[in-house]
């Protein structure tokens, strides 16, 4: 696969315009191999910094926003591609800067963008005094720097009321929207600004002082804490903002901000102006938690109504970094808000208790704490909406995690078939819970390993990365705890088996024997293999349109025509048959997210009993290439892929049938029941029962149409 380029990315966002989930989609999967190419990240910059107001403009902000996404995580799951992009990414931003490439505007722009990433924005953002010279303003004599100070102080004033009046009061927002101009203004003014909406003394201004000691950014906090200072050396700090210190200050991370509020603590308690806010909690009209995803994300949607007030909360939970992000929205209407809702849960989540939460999330904040990580300010917003008046940083070991699980006394009784069968029964876990597919190990150490051994494909076992595993047994014991704590909150039933695996992985049970563990070990091969793939691994895979060319023309295969009854005899000893290999790989091909090539012929292989080393396999492998091609000619001319179907008689149509829903037995990970639409659950259906009841004419149009249809190449 050659190497992208900036212009196909750009040209294809261009065409899928009028689709939106495929052009997002599209971008995230180009993002994802960018990150193997961190010349292309300074390339995206350079194309910022010269582009025109308008629609290039708008694809280049989309394409930035979606890698820096793409690296931030990378980064946080130990891939060292992700901090590689992102300082490739920083390096150019300075180098433009250099250069004087980067005006006002785009430095509002660029920072805007890193800081709704929760990524602190490269320095050379800042709106220096030269840039502001650079700008035509002229430096002014002193008694005109004291006039333009004052009308500075004014003019920051102005920005927060006009950005309280425009959000409505809403103090959330207007802290969304300053903390995105902070990484272009200078310090001065972010300070100016800082102290400004902590000595107001509005709800909104309240909220406010809150939400900056809990920034990421520690001269955000310090700034915040001394301005607080300020306020109660003078006697005007308000005694409900004190009251809320008390509980704030233990969501805070160790440094000098934390002590600056101790300080402030200490002032306001001698001096009897500390109480607690009186707050009235809104109605939680539902609550939902995912099960953690392999790098250990998981998050919380809330409903939550007072009176005609809606609003919908989803919180971001991760292993290492607690209470990670928040989007607030409000709701104009129950539809609204359910509709809200909807959009958010991607992927199912499960109904819990609000006082579950509350401990859940006290969990998680110490857990983001142990890494110096404070919880994400919308916290603050959040508590106050839930009721949570005393939510305070929890920790608790693993095995204090498992032994207060609801399950485990019981299971721990249980003689050791019972619990072996519990254990056992996390073989079906994936089919219940998707996420569960999503486990496997991230980081670069598990692929270094694997890079060292040249494994070849999923299903091979590796011992040296066993053995690294185990050095991770805290890790999956505490991950499948959590699962086994929410599950019980849900009254789930497989809470008991989830309590079961966790209890005998913290007892030092050996991974191999427990089957989830083994999901884990090959899944991490599987991506392993897939992501190699997908950056230009040069091995045979199964082709797409995007990879022959187009359907219309010859395709230039260097490889000998299949003979009448090849494949058939090579199938004949294992009593398949082509159609069933035609069934297979159709399904393969018209999957919602793409099979690794590697994977399919590691399946299709092990069914047919060929070594693919041998003489036969070699050819084997060239037939299946033909046969890939011919499904993506079908897949682009549906008058011939109906022409073929017709073609087939009963027994071979129960043959195809087959084949396409072994694919499926074989490959559910990768059409997830969260994606599947209405149609696709209709016809996955009914293949299944075409093994047994022939199709009508008219259900074999639908079902060609419906292939053709849902193909994306």
């Amino acid at each position: 696969m050659a190497p992208m380029r900036l212009d196909n990315v750009l040209a294809e966002m261009g065409r899928l315009n009028d689709d939106d989930s495929k052009r997002q989609e599209y971008i995230e999967q180009a993002c994802n191999r960018m990150l193997h190419q961190p010349t292309l990240g300074a390339q995206l910059i350079a194309r910022i910094c010269a582009a025109d107001d308008g629609g290039q403009l708008d694809s280049l902000r989309d394409l930035l926003y979606t890698s820096l996404n793409s690296a931030r995580m990378a980064r946080e799951s130990n891939l060292k591609r992700g901090g590689e992009f992102l300082k490739a990414l920083e390096d150019a931003v300075e180098m433009a800067a250099r250069q004087g490439r980067i005006n006002l505007d785009r430095s509002l722009f660029l920072s805007s963008i890193w800081t709704r990433n929760n990524l602190q924005a490269p320095a050379s953002l800042e709106v220096s005094p030269e840039k502001l010279k650079e700008a035509s303003l002229q430096r002014p004599t002193a008694p005109e720097a004291e006039r333009m100070e004052a009308d500075a102080g004014a003019a920051v004033k102005d920005l927060v009321d006009s950005m309280v009046m425009s959000n409505d009061g809403d103090s959330f927002a207007v802290y969304d929207q300053l903390t995105a101009t902070f990484p272009s203004i200078a310090p001065e003014a972010r300070e100016q600004a800082i102290a400004w909406t902590v000595s107001g003394s509005e709800p909104v201004h309240k909220k406010l002082a809150c939400f900056w000691l809990l920034s990421p950014d520690a001269t955000i906090r310090l700034s915040a804490a001394q301005a607080l200072a300020k306020s109660a050396v003078s006697g005007q700090l308000p005694a409900d903002v004190a009251g809320r210190l008390v509980t704030l200050r233990s969501w805070m991370p160790i440094d000098e901000a934390r002590a600056t509020v101790d300080q402030i603590l200490k002032t306001a308690l001698r001096s009897g102006t500390s109480k607690a806010p009186a707050i009235k909690p809104w109605n939680a009209r539902s609550v939902t938690v995912t099960l953690q995803d392999g790098a250990g994300a998981q998050s919380v949607v809330m409903a939550l109504q007072s009176g005609r007030k809606r609003y919908v909360a989803m919180l971001l939970l991760k292993h290492g970094f607690g209470v990670k992000d928040i989007i607030l929205h409000r709701a104009s209407s129950a539809m609204e808000q359910n509709m809200l809702i909807e959009a958010m849960n991607v992927i199912p989540g499960h109904a819990v208790p609000l006082p579950w939460l509350e401990n859940f999330l006290a969990m998680s904040m110490a857990e983001g704490l142990a890494h110096g990580n404070s919880p994400h300010p919308g916290l603050v917003e959040v508590a106050d909406l839930c009721g949570f008046k005393d939510l305070r940083p929890k920790e608790i070991t693993t095995q204090e995690l498992i032994d207060s699980l609801p399950a485990a006394k019981s299971v721990r009784a249980l003689g050791p078939k019972k619990r072996g069968n519990l254990v056992d029964a996390s073989e079906d876990w994936w089919q219940e819970h998707d996420v569960v597919k999503s486990w496997f190990e991230h980081g670069d150490d598990a692929s270094e390993i694997l890079e060292a051994k040249g494994v070849e494909g999923p299903d091979t076992e590796v011992p040296e990365l066993w053995q690294w595993m185990r050095t991770r047994n805290d890790f999956w014991a505490r991950h499948i705890a959590k699962g086994a704590d929410l599950l019980a909150a849900a009254g789930h039933p497989d809470a008991e088996s989830f309590t079961a695996v966790a209890l005998v992985l913290a007892e030092g049970m050996d991974m191999k024997k427990i089957p989830v563990m083994r999901h884990v070990h090959h899944g991490t091969i599987g991506m392993w293999v897939y992501d190699k793939l997908d950056v230009g691994d040069e091995r045979v895979h199964i082709v797409s349109e995007a990879e022959i060319g187009n359907a219309d023309e010859d395709y230039d295969v260097d490889i000998s025509p299949e003979q009448p009854g090849e494949l058939n005899n090579i199938l004949k000893h294992v009593k398949l048959t082509v159609e069933w290999v035609d069934g297979f790989m159709m399904m393969v091909m018209r999957a919602t997210e793409k099979i690794p090539p590697e994977s399919c012929l590691a399946v299709l292989f092990k069914r047919m009993k060929v070594v693919e080393d041998e003489p036969e396999g070699e050819r084997l492998h060239d037939l299946l290439f033909l046969r890939a091609i011919a499904c993506a000619v079908y897949f682009t001319h549906q008058e011939q892929l109906v022409e073929y179907m017709r073609g087939i008689d009963d027994v071979g149509m129960r043959q195809w049938a087959a084949g396409f829903g072994d694919a499926i037995k074989e490959f559910k990970e990768f059409w997830p029941t969260k994606s599947r639409t209405p149609q696709d659950r209709k016809w996955i259906k009914r293949v299944a029962a075409a093994k047994n009841t022939d199709f009508t004419d008219d259900e074999l149009l639908e079902l060609c149409g419906w292939l053709v249809v849902g193909w994306t190449g």
